[in-house]
């Protein structure tokens, strides 16, 4: 961010000391796409720390279901039927907890799909399963995936924000291109103006 400022900076003092009205317009242009950008990066640095909230509620959630799970678990020790239905939901519960790890990886919304498809099946799961409490899962599934379902929000933003600094980028490198050339054909008005004069002064 600081070579951002500091290139804000120069673009300004360019842009007032400039006399020549186009070029005066090209570091206006940059001037105010750099404002841009700074604003669009601040934006993804607060919603990155958004999901990052999101992320660490979405774990918490995870973690008191799993601890659900595994204290119900180790108390059917004595009733087969419900300990294995038991280990069965663990391993549903964290193929879901898998799919959503590998979204929060990827931000693939392909992989928010699957995280979805595999949040039903875990749902359809624990309407069949006995020897829990069900309103306390469900209560605390429907937290998890709010949570992820936020996150998943959040990424969508941010990848729209990086959509618009990378045109944004685009701009600006056009522009300064523009300046590079004008700079270029400047020089070489200079060197033309300079050989003329001598060959001026070679006359006379």
């Amino acid at each position: 961010m600081d070579a951002l400022k500091l290139a804000l900076t120069e673009a300004q003092k360019q842009a007032e000391n400039a006399f020549d009205p186009e070029r005066k317009t090209r570091f206006e242009k940059v001037t105010a796409e750099l404002v841009r950008y700074m604003d669009n990066l601040n934006d993804v640095s607060r919603l990155m720390k958004e999901r990052d909230l999101k992320v660490a509620e979405l774990v918490s959630f995870q973690k008191q279901v799993e601890s659900k799970l595994e204290k119900r678990l180790s108390e059917a020790t004595d009733v087969t039927q419900y300990r294995a239905e038991l280990a069965d939901a663990t391993l549903v519960f964290k193929a879901l907890t898998q799919e959503g790890t590998e979204y929060l990886l990827t931000n693939n919304e392909r992989d928010y799909q699957q995280f979805e498809s595999k949040l039903d099946e875990w749902k359809l799961y624990l309407t069949q399963l006995g020897y829990v409490n069900q309103e306390q899962l469900n209560a605390l599934t429907d937290s998890f995936a709010n949570s992820l379902s936020q996150v998943a929000v959040l990424i969508r933003e941010r990848n729209a924000r990086w959509d618009v600094l990378k045109e944004i980028g685009f701009d600006i490198s056009e522009q300064i291109n523009g300046i590079k050339t004008d700079a270029v054909n400047d020089q070489n008005v200079a060197l033309l103006l300079k050989s003329m004069e001598l060959n001026l002064e070679a006359t006379i």
